[in-house]
This record gives structure tokens, C-alpha cells and sequence, in this order.
């Protein structure tokens, strides 16, 4: 046991920051931890050390919540191996999930106390809310859906939020469950329904979870932040990663400066990982980020900085923007670094020449610009989570390699693809699998993919192809080299909003940040003299203005007119 322990410490021992985060005795933490510095390998080894430590009182289980199943995967292989070698059995003293999926957890339990068809929760189908036609709702069943789903994205301009949280169920129970169907949000706000209901019940959660840790806590949105609130007593220990310059899904209803009002209401002491550890050899991407970072917690007015040089690629139009990132890809491709990712800001007519003109030259474009709510990705897996179960029930053993040839005949990639980049993200998405993650749970880790629609996290195992997606889609993920094209005010930023709100601008820089943080070895922006309009003008051509991000106080872009 204390081998595994001075094994913990050892690893952090050059990061004193870290190494605090870890041993500290406070009950209640925040730990703000920026791109590259070590968040996920500082927050399990927290999590291997309370345990190993007998931090955990017996019979009861840490409960750690991550944004997506991909990090849900790895920090379960990563804690079982310790775990394992310690004679701990991580099932019994380790709860990993997302939010949505521990709700589930709950609602399958004790979901019949407000609905009884609930108890048959497993066989229920996820759809988003335009699923049931309108013309069938009352106008205040209409009116309370639309209040609902404004509310969820600007809480704190909406008074009565819970009460249209009980709303939202009615029409759920109503429409949705009797249909065999649930949505995402109704995932939390059934959950939080039965939480308030029967207090009794919410102490009896927070008796068995003791210990909660929670990742990528700035981008928790409204209807996280109550479900989690049900499960926090008193005596509750509370550990809170995140970084609230990455907080890039304010139009979900992420919460603004959801950190600092944590370590208000629940007194929590805060910690600051300082060492940037991505960057450690690249000065120029080191530099960048650090000057970004003092942007935003500056709100834009930084004193002085050491300028950071970078290159942007201006050519005449959208057309050649898409000539020369193909080029400069094949040049790419030519060196020791080959991981590329071309993140976009939005899909548009703009993105979609790029695409197009890249598809035309090049066999290896992945066409990642989808969106994970898209139905026909979410009919995808659904589709793939019931073949694997069958497939399972005939085999009757862990899935391995000798069986993704077998299974992917059995799925019908071609009626639910996009360029076939849904059948293309499952094969990586397998191969990853069966490579790289413990044997015991393979069979677990692959249905909690499949059942949260979370293939799209694993964009990162395509090999030898170039990822073409959106900043969004990106985050979490790296790549050797990343490519950010239409560098242009209307774009990035989008200007529309960002003329009328600072607080949009910052969000804007946020999302730039977390663009900037994917490249672990090469940045690279590009940019056209015109831009296709929106709307009525989208075959239109107009004239460009290089985004105001070059404007941002530590960055200097060197302009190079690229003739082709």
C-alpha cells in the first residue's frame, strides 16, 4: 500500500502545486487547473490517494462526475489498475459517470415513485424535445416548454425555474414516457423531481457518496448544478476540477462564474495549478497561452505582455483559403508530426467549401462536423448499442479485435452516415477499445459509449486521416498539429453577438482559447479577403476584416499573402 502512495507523490513531485492538491486534508476544494497543466492525471491520482489513504469511510463510494463517457473510461482504467493492486474491488468503493448517466442510475431505481412505467427505464429510447409534434401540446403546455428551455440556458434571468421544472415533467410523463421515450433533460429533471420529493431519499445519497469529485466543473449548466445539489449534504467532501477560461457551452446554459460562486456558498478553498506542462518545450504556443489567459482574466485590459509572433495565411478568396490549408496539410504530412485537426468555429457555407474542395483532392478527410444531437447519430447509436448487446448474448465473452470485423458487418453503416464518418468514428472507436482499455470492463465501457452518444469523443483515434470538426466538437481532445481557418471578424468572433455584449465577446475568446490549447506541437491560421454571407446572402461573397482576436493585447500576427 504505501508503495502505490509514494508512487502517487512521486509522480507530481516537480509540480508543487499538484502535489498540494493531493495530500491536502481541506474538505472542500477548487481546483482551477489550465490546458496542459495536468488536470486529469492531478484529479485520479486525488482520487487513487483518498482511497489508498483510508480516506473513505467503509461500505461507502467516492462518486467522481466527468462531462463525457470518454473520461468517464479512462479515469476507471487508470483507478481499477491501483485499485486492483491494492485488493480494493473499485466497484464497490468508485461510482465514475457523467451527469445524465447517474441520474439514469437513480431513475431506474426509484423512478416509479413518481411515474410507475419508469421501472421499464432500460428499454426507453433518448430524443430531444422536438420529438413530440407541437399541435398535440395545450397552449400552456407550448408556453411552459418554451419558458423551460429558455430558462435552463439564462437561469439567472428566469425566476420561477423550478416550478417550470415540475411543468417540464408533466409534459414528459405525458407525451414522452407513455411513448417509451425520455429526453436528456428529463434524464436530471425527473432525477431532481424525486431527489426534492423524498428528502429522505437525497440523504440517503449523500450517506452512500461521502466523497464527490466533479471534472470540467465551468461548463456545468443549471439542471446539473440542482441534481448535484440534491446530492451534497453537510458533511459532504467536495472536489471541484475545472478552468473557467474554457467555459465554451454558455449557450447550453453553462453557468458564469459558477467556480466563484462554489467557493462562496460552499466555502471551499481554492487551488491554482501553475505549471504548464503541454507546453513546456514550445515557447511560442507557452507564451500564447499564457498571454490568452491574461486577456480573459483581465476582461481584454492586460498590462503589459511579451508579444507572442504568429503567422496568419491570407489568401483572395474562400476557394483558395481551401487550395492552400490542402497544401499545407500534404506539407504536413510529409513530417514526424502527422495528427491534424482543421477546427472550425461554425458550419457554414465558408466550412463547407473547405470541405468540399479538400474531399475532391484528398481519400484521408474525416468529416467530423455533425453535431452529437444530430437524430440520425443518435438513431446511429442506438442502433449499434442493440446489435453489440445481441452480438454479446451470442458470443458470450469480452469483446476483442477478433470480433470488430464481425460486428461492423452486422451494422448497416450505409442508411446512418455522414461520408460514412459514423461507420468510420465506430471502427476507430473499437480499435481504441479493445487496445487500450482494461479487459474487465471492455463489454461495460463500450455500451456506456454507445447508450450516452458519446462516439464522437474518439474522434481523436482516427488514424492516418485529417480530422475536419468544430471547436466545440474538439474540446478535450489534441493534435500534433491544428489548422484555424476563416480567421475573420463574422466568424471568429461571431460578430452579432459580440457587437452587443461583452460578456459574448469573452465567451468568444474562451472558445479561441480553447481552439488554440488543441495543438500540442504547431498552430496555423488562415484566412480569405471575402466570406460568404448568412441567410439570403449565403451565395454571396463579401469583403472580409481579419478577426479582432490579432488585436488582443500579447499576440502579433505576421500577415503572409499567399498567391497561388
Amino acid at each position: 500500500m504505501s508503495s502505490l502512495i509514494n508512487n502517487i507523490l512521486n509522480e507530481h513531485c516537480h509540480d508543487k502545486e499538484q502535489l498540494e492538491v493531493i495530500m491536502s486534508d481541506e474538505d472542500r476544494l477548487m481546483v482551477e487547473a489550465p490546458a496542459g497543466y495536468g488536470k486529469t492525471k492531478t484529479m485520479v491520482n486525488k482520487i487513487k490517494y483518498l482511497i489508498l489513504k483510508g480516506k473513505l469511510p467503509k461500505y461507502k463510494k467516492v462518486l467522481c462526475l466527468t462531462f463525457s463517457v470518454n473520461s468517464t473510461n479512462k479515469i476507471m482504467a487508470d483507478v481499477s489498475s491501483a485499485l486492483n493492486n491494492a485488493n480494493f474491488v473499485s466497484e464497490e468503493i468508485l461510482k465514475i459517470g457523467n451527469y445524465h448517466s447517474v441520474a439514469k442510475g437513480i431513475l431506474a431505481k426509484y423512478g416509479y415513485l413518481i411515474d410507475t412505467n419508469l421501472v421499464s427505464i432500460e428499454k426507453y429510447k433518448i430524443v430531444d424535445e422536438s420529438w413530440v409534434n407541437i399541435k398535440f401540446l395545450t397552449p400552456e403546455e407550448e408556453d411552459n416548454l418554451t419558458k423551460f428551455s429558455e430558462g435552463i440556458k439564462n437561469p439567472f434571468e428566469t425566476s420561477n425555474l423550478r416550478e417550470l421544472i415540475l411543468s417540464y415533467n408533466e409534459i414528459i410523463k405525458k407525451y414522452y414516457i407513455t411513448a417509451g421515450t425520455l429526453t436528456f433533460n428529463s434524464l436530471l429533471t425527473l432525477t431532481i423531481e424525486i431527489l426534492n420529493t423524498y428528502p429522505n431519499l437525497s440523504q440517503f445519497y449523500q450517506n452512500i457518496y461521502p466523497t464527490i469529485i466533479i471534472d470540467e466543473f465551468q461548463d456545468t449548466n443549471f439542471l446539473s448544478l440542482e441534481f448535484i445539489k440534491c446530492l451534497i449534504g453537510d458533511r459532504t467532501k467536495l472536489y471541484l476540477f475545472g478552468d473557467s477560461m474554457q467555459r465554451v457551452y454558455g449557450f447550453m446554459g453553462a453557468i458564469p462564474n459558477l467556480m466563484d460562486i462554489m467557493i462562496r456558498d460552499y466555502q471551499m478553498k481554492n487551488y491554482v495549478l501553475e505549471t504548464n506542462h503541454r507546453f513546456q518545450d514550445n515557447d511560442t504556443l507557452k507564451l500564447l497561452n499564457a498571454n490568452l489567459r491574461e486577456n480573459i482574466s483581465s476582461s481584454l485590459q492586460p498590462s503589459s505582455l511579451h508579444e507572442c509572433e504568429l503567422e496568419l495565411h491570407l489568401t483572395l478568396d474562400q476557394y483558395q483559403e481551401a487550395i492552400y490549408i490542402l497544401k499545407l496539410v500534404e506539407k504536413l504530412e510529409e513530417t514526424d508530426f502527422k495528427d491534424t485537426a482543421i477546427l472550425f468555429r461554425e458550419d457554414k457555407k465558408n466550412t463547407k467549401v473547405i470541405l468540399e474542395y479538400l474531399q475532391s483532392k484528398k481519400h484521408n478527410i474525416f468529416n467530423g462536423l455533425f453535431k452529437e444531437n444530430e437524430q440520425s447519430f443518435i438513431e446511429f447509436h442506438s442502433q449499434c448499442l442493440d446489435t453489440f448487446i445481441n452480438y454479446l448474448d451470442t458470443t458470450n465473452k469480452v469483446f476483442t479485435k477478433y470480433d470488430i470485423s464481425k460486428y461492423l458487418k452486422i451494422i448497416n453503416t450505409n442508411e446512418h452516415n455522414v461520408n460514412n464518418s459514423y461507420g468510420v468514428l465506430l471502427k476507430a472507436f473499437l480499435d481504441y477499445i479493445v487496445k487500450e482499455n482494461n479487459y474487465a470492463y471492455r463489454n461495460d465501457m463500450i455500451k456506456n459509449v454507445l447508450s450516452n452518444n458519446e462516439l464522437k469523443k474518439y474522434m481523436k483515434f482516427i488514424s492516418n486521416k485529417v480530422v475536419v470538426t468544430t471547436i466545440h466538437s474538439a474540446k478535450g481532445l489534441e493534435w500534433d498539429n491544428v489548422i484555424l481557418p476563416d480567421f475573420e471578424d463574422g466568424i471568429f468572433p461571431n460578430t452579432y453577438f459580440t457587437n452587443r455584449d461583452e460578456e459574448k465577446l469573452i465567451e468568444e475568446v474562451n472558445i479561441f482559447y480553447v481552439a488554440v490549447t488543441r495543438a500540442r506541437k504547431r498552430l496555423f491560421f488562415t484566412s480569405s479577403k471575402t466570406q460568404y454571407g448568412r441567410g439570403a446572402g449565403e451565395n454571396k461573397e463579401f469583403p472580409t476584416k481579419i478577426s479582432i482576436f490579432s488585436k488582443l493585447k500579447g499576440l502579433k500576427f505576421k500577415l503572409i499573402e499567399e498567391v497561388l
